[in-house]
């Protein structure tokens, strides 16, 4: 399961202000590192199966300090963290401490994939790997048999498959062109769907 923080939409695809206060009113008295490692200690309590954190900055607008991700990582429930924060220095500043094991470590920013590997990560989660998974493959694979001048030869590969793709587009697609996406309430298929 991948968690994120979200902004709360109404069926009209506005923010929903009324909710976004309670949110705001509950992480008051937190603070915001607080207030992410209550949301992540809450929901590893109340699941089923272990959770992997998800740092998305871009998209939460909260990045996760080296210490928040630590705590994270003490909870009980949780099996790892994805970082697409694109902020290394976090990234293996917290991979590097030391934290309990076993812990996932996974990487989320394509261009910092060799780097996450060699500082220990155990893995990518990559967008990118939907055009070309080979590069993935290989560098996973040289990883794991301490192939250092492996990893970074797949990286340069991804590193160039990554250009390519930005000198095309970017793979961005047309808002009429995304996906139609469900939740429970269908507001965010709704939202989607007006692009």
């Amino acid at each position: 399961m991948i968690v994120a923080l979200a902004t709360p939409l109404g069926p009209d695809c506005r923010i929903d202000l009324e909710l976004l206060a309670r949110q705001v009113e509950w992480a008051s008295g937190y603070g915001v590192r607080g207030a992410i490692v209550r949301h992540f200690r809450e929901l590893a309590a109340a699941a089923s199966s272990p959770l992997i954190a998800y740092n998305i900055p871009g998209n939460t607008h909260n990045p996760m300090t080296a210490e928040t991700i630590l705590e994270i990582a003490d909870t009980e429930n949780v099996a790892g963290i994805k970082d697409s924060s694109g902020d290394f220095a976090t990234f293996s500043r917290a991979v590097l401490s030391g934290a309990r094991g076993p812990f996932a470590w996974i990487q989320g920013e394509d261009l910092l994939d060799a780097a996450a590997y060699l500082v220990g990560a155990g893995g990518v989660v990559s967008g990118l790997s939907n055009v070309s998974v080979e590069p993935y493959v290989a560098m996973a694979r040289a990883a794991a048999a301490g192939d250092v001048e492996g990893v970074r030869e797949a990286q340069r590969a991804i590193n160039a498959l990554f250009r390519l793709v930005a000198a095309t587009g970017g793979g961005r697609a047309s808002p009429r062109s995304r996906p139609r996406w469900s939740s429970s309430g269908g507001e965010a298929a709704a939202c989607a769907s007006r692009g």
